[in-house]
């Protein structure tokens, strides 16, 4: 029984086989060709522009451009259809807007099946209504010019007012100008001494010399180019003169009628010369009262009183050749005692002048008026005496003071 019915299904689908097979056959035999797949036209692509294809010239590969990221077309075109996609990145060919495509269809592969299709004989394509996107900017015809001013005069209105005044325009203040002018000036001051200022705005730092009457000595100003001292004067109608080492210089004068009552003596010398006064007034000795001499520091206002004199040291001590001097000053015309004063000059053996020659002026100032001056030279002893001191006694002649 098995056998059979194995047999029977056998026999049922050998016949449906064969009449699949049949309607198969026939469906092909009357199935026409697949229809072309028309394209739809293209109304406003971006195409690179090529020589028109006839049937009779050479079909170069159409290259295809857009502005966008991708291709324009399927990307399955450019399989079997002989297309190149080009991006507009990439051309060099001009690039146009707005192209109208006359012809009719456009084949190729058909979506549904993927199979290929015969392509048509290519038609003749008119382009028409072709706008550049790319091209150099052109300048206008002309520049835009301004409207033209109206050409309305314009009434001025003068006043005819009598009692209107017409002044003088302000102006403006001239802004003061950096002086470079040197200025000195010289003040009388008790004790017979004379103030000296100078300002040399431009001479901040600078060394001079100061002339007076014979006496030389070396000043420097200071950062803003200012210099004073106390000089003893060594005349009633006293010059004094700054020169500076480049040629400038500054004059002052000054009357000094007190400097009848006062006897003075001056040495000077440059540089390291180890000299200074001593003067023992009343009969007195070294390290006594009325011993005077510059580390004293005595004050002019004991000469104001005619109780005894005072030193002075002038110029600018510690300078390389600077010119140092030193005025004993005693009041000869107003002493409250008599007696005698006596004057040396001495000089210190130091480092600086042991062996060497020392030359010095001194100058005596009496209270006559007179003045007499009279040059050194010093022949210091060697090193090993440093220490010691050398007194010139007969230098300067004794005072002998009267009381008044």
């Amino acid at each position: 029984m098995l056998k059979s019915m194995n047999k029977s299904r056998l026999i049922t689908a050998g016949g449906t086989l064969a009449c699949a097979l049949g309607v198969g056959v026939l469906m092909q035999m009357s199935v026409p060709d697949a229809p072309a797949i028309e394209t739809p036209k293209l109304q406003t692509a971006q195409v690179a522009v090529a020589p028109l294809l006839t049937q009779e010239t050479e079909k170069p590969e159409p290259k295809v451009a857009h502005h966008g990221a991708g291709p324009l077309l399927d990307p399955g075109l450019a399989t079997d259809g002989g297309v190149d996609l080009i991006t507009a990145a990439e051309s060099d060919l001009p690039i146009v807007d707005n192209v109208v495509v006359t012809s009719k269809t456009m084949t190729g592969y058909a979506p549904q099946s993927g199979a290929p299709h015969k392509v048509e004989e290519p038609h003749e394509l008119a382009l028409e209504a072709i706008t550049l996107t790319r091209a150099d900017a052109l300048p206008p015809a002309t520049a835009p010019q301004p409207d033209p001013l109206p050409g309305i005069p314009v009434a001025v209105k003068v006043s005819t007012r009598g009692d209107m005044q017409v002044t003088d325009l302000p102006t403006e203040d001239a802004a003061p100008a950096f002086s470079c002018e040197m200025e000195m000036n010289a003040t009388p001051k008790e004790a017979a001494l004379v103030n000296v200022r100078l300002t040399a705005p431009c001479m901040e730092n600078e060394r001079f010399t100061l002339h007076h009457n014979g006496m030389m000595i070396t000043g420097a100003t200071d950062d803003a180019g200012r210099w004073q001292a106390d000089i003893p004067a060594l005349s009633e109608n006293a010059l004094f003169i700054a020169a500076f080492t480049n040629g400038d210089g500054a004059v002052a004068t000054a009357d000094v009628p007190l400097l009848a009552d006062y006897d003075r003596y001056v040495v000077q010398w440059k540089g390291y010369s180890g000299l200074q006064i001593h003067a023992l007034e009343y009969g007195a000795d070294y390290g006594q009262t009325g011993h005077v001499w510059h580390k004293e520091h005595r004050n002019p206002d004991v000469a104001l009183r005619g109780e005894g004199g005072f030193i002075l040291r002038l110029g600018k001590e510690g300078m390389d050749d600077a010119l140092m001097a030193e005025v004993y000053s005693f009041p000869s015309g107003h002493a409250q005692r008599s007696g005698n004063v006596q004057v040396s000059l001495e000089s210190e053996i130091t480092q600086n002048n042991c062996g060497a020659d020392v030359e010095a002026q001194a100058l005596i100032k009496t209270a006559d008026g007179s003045i007499g001056a009279r040059d050194l030279k010093l022949a210091m002893p060697e090193c090993n005496t440093v220490g010691d001191f050398i007194v010139l006694k007969n230098l300067y002649e004794d005072l002998r003071i009267a009381a008044n």
